[in-house]
């Protein structure tokens, strides 16, 4: 049987459809009849304890020893030299979302359930009312946020922008950009909520300093672009150059692919 902790939503329903799957939580008690184990690694808290971190360390701590085949997703590229070294002595498997990953990794990007989303879009084209022009969510932290986010604000008061809510709701907002730092860019690190925003109909501009990615979206150079973009599509015409993206996923960029990602994932558990 293969363990599931903290999968992702669509990769553990696909992996459902194929292995027989037992997924892992905090109400449940360690199982010990696992035979493979995929594991979406979280953050150690910086401060006070979590149950969950806990959990995922006694999850680890018992099969490793086991030596059945491990997996883990790195989303947060969070593991630690030396946590990596000794989980390297065993028979686990590394990956992160990083396409100039760390030593001892794998590149595995966030997915993209491409059947899913474009049948949602579909049925998504009429004229949806959203009250957000902008949204963005993520690293504010860097130089990328001021020319585009900040500027975009100064010039356009009377736009609604909003960037500091971790709670937002992308099936109200119209637009976002894929800004991050100069590491990330240089690393070719594409953000989580990327693929959450489209998949909730929010188009996507990404900035040329994002140069792995620019041929997969819409890609702007200054704010100008953000205000044209803005100001001149339809929501037909947003939907469209989302779906416009998703195919350009899947002829140059398969490795987002859903079905994809799953395969990586379960030829290195066994097949």
């Amino acid at each position: 049987m293969l363990g599931l902790l903290n999968a992702d939503s669509n990769i553990a329903i696909k992996i459902h459809k194929i292995r027989k799957v037992l997924d892992l939580n905090l109400q449940n008690s360690i199982p010990s009849n696992l035979k493979s184990l995929y594991i979406d690694w979280i953050e150690k808290p910086s401060k006070g304890k979590s149950k969950e971190y806990a959990y995922q360390a006694a999850i680890i701590d018992k099969y490793v020893k086991k030596k059945i085949p491990i997996v883990i997703f790195d989303r947060y590229m969070c593991i630690s030299k030396k946590e990596h070294k000794w989980l390297n002595k065993y028979n686990v498997s590394f990956f992160e979302p990083a396409l100039n990953h760390r030593f001892g990794y794998e590149y595995l990007p966030f997915p993209v359930n491409l059947d899913v989303e474009e049948k949602l879009l579909l049925e998504d084209m009429k004229d949806t009312e959203r009250s957000i022009d902008l949204g963005f969510k993520g690293n504010r932290k860097n130089d990328s946020f001021d020319k585009y986010i900040i500027d975009y604000i100064k010039k356009n008061p009377n736009k609604n922008v909003v960037y500091n809510d971790d709670n937002i709701d992308w099936s109200d907002v119209k637009w976002t950009v894929a800004i991050d730092d100069r590491h990330n860019y240089d690393i070719g690190y594409l953000d989580s909520n990327i693929i959450k925003a489209m998949e909730h109909g929010c188009a996507v501009m990404i900035p040329t300093e994002h140069k792995y990615f620019i041929g997969m979206f819409d890609s702007i150079d200054d704010m100008n672009w953000i205000t044209y973009n803005i100001n001149h599509f339809s929501h037909n015409m947003r939907i469209a150059t989302i779906i416009s993206t998703y195919n350009t996923i899947k002829e140059l960029y398969p490795e987002f692919l859903l079905d994809n990602i799953v395969d990586r994932i379960l030829i290195k558990l066994g097949g």
